[in-house]
């Protein structure tokens, strides 16, 4: 999805800067574009769970925690901070984990988008 998106010559994303009169960009040839996409698919696509599994953890404390910390006067920060924090702290564990695991393999990504790398890099040779 993403190579289509922000492919050179007909992705879509270069037609709608065309649309409004300005000069399409070389998302996956370029070594800075290209990178910047890399970075953006990993993010659109690993972020969205770790929202949910902090989101569910958070969902998952008891009210009664959290009464009880403002009963003995504990402000917003300090709630967060010694209530929820350690209460959702497997799930950030997890998440942790996971955006390691994930970032670790990301080569796939890379291959995906640019096959290897960017036309300046795959055509240089040693000197």
């Amino acid at each position: 999805m993403f190579r289509i998106l922000f492919n050179g010559d007909f992705g879509l994303l270069n037609r709608m800067i065309e649309f409004f009169g300005f000069g399409g960009l070389p998302w996956l040839t370029n070594e800075h574009l290209a990178m910047l996409v890399v970075v953006l698919c990993q993010v659109w696509t690993d972020v969205p769970l770790t929202i949910l599994l902090v989101l569910a953890g958070l969902q998952s404390i008891d009210q009664s925690y959290m009464d009880a910390a403002l009963v003995d006067g504990a402000t917003g920060w300090k709630r967060a901070r010694f209530v929820s924090l350690p209460l959702v702290a497997p799930q950030i564990a997890i998440s942790i984990v996971w955006e390691s695991y994930s970032t670790l393999t990301g080569l796939g990504v890379i291959l995906a988008l640019t096959g290897g790398g960017t036309a300046s890099r795959r055509h240089t040779h040693c000197r």
